[in-house]
């Protein structure tokens, strides 16, 4: 990776992780996010996959105002990184660990490349770390 893509990388990578401690505490069940990148860090190409435990959880973040709060979120991360996209909703996602293990009996790299997502999982061993799924 060029130094100009891997310093924007490293950018983008810090300001969601910075999100996802706001985020936390703030949208009940919300586990993680898993940042996917198709290209060359293209915004167009940038997908954060916000992940809560169950599908219970996901559903009252959709419907209690969690999800407009990881909405903004993640155009802030997305600024911060220098990177601006036309509209968050297409670059932003959700889904939870029991579809997961339901669908794909707890496989996440699988999941995340056979889901609609259509990118790839940034290559950062220190942010896919935090993918700690029990």
């Amino acid at each position: 990776m060029h130094s100009e893509q891997q310093e924007t990388a490293d950018r983008l990578i810090a300001a969601l992780k910075r999100t996802l401690d706001i985020a936390r505490p703030e949208v009940p069940g919300l586990v993680t996010l898993v940042p996917l990148a198709e290209g060359y860090l293209d915004p167009a190409g940038i997908h954060v996959v916000w992940i809560f435990d169950d599908r219970a959880n996901l559903a009252n973040a959709l419907e209690s105002g969690g999800a407009r709060l990881l909405y903004q979120l993640s155009a802030t991360a997305l600024r911060e990184a220098r990177m601006q996209v036309d509209s968050i909703e297409v670059n932003v996602h959700f889904d939870s660990e029991e579809d997961c293990e339901q669908d794909n009996q707890g496989n996440w790299q699988s999941r995340l490349s056979i889901r609609h997502y259509p990118a790839r999982e940034i290559e950062t061993s220190e942010f896919t770390g935090s993918l700690q799924l029990s």
